[in-house]
C-alpha cells in the first residue's frame, strides 16, 4: 500500500485511541466497535502498528478512567 494509506490509517487509529478516552460516549462506544472490528487489523497492518494493539487496547478499557489516558498517551507515543 501506498504511504497515503499508511498515513491516513494511522490518524484514524491514533483518533480511535483518542475516543477511547475522551469524554463523550457515543465517541467510546463507536472506537470500541472500530478497535473490535477486523478492519481495525487490516488498518493496524497497513499502518505499520504492532499486531497485539489491539489486544493492549481491550485490556486498556479494563482499567480506571486516569489510568486509560496514561496508557494510551504511552501507546501513542510509542506508535509515533
Amino acid at each position: 500500500m501506498s504511504d497515503t494509506y499508511k498515513m491516513v490509517y494511522g490518524k484514524v487509529i491514533f483518533q480511535a485511541i483518542r475516543d477511547l478516552v475522551g469524554s463523550s460516549s457515543q465517541e467510546k462506544e463507536d472506537a470500541i466497535r472500530y478497535l473490535q472490528s477486523p478492519a481495525f487489523l487490516t488498518h493496524c497492518e497497513v499502518a505499520g502498528y504492532p499486531v497485539g494493539l489491539q489486544d493492549a487496547l481491550d485490556e486498556m478499557l479494563l482499567l480506571s478512567q486516569t489510568e486509560q489516558k496514561v496508557v494510551a498517551r504511552m501507546v501513542m507515543e510509542e506508535l509515533q
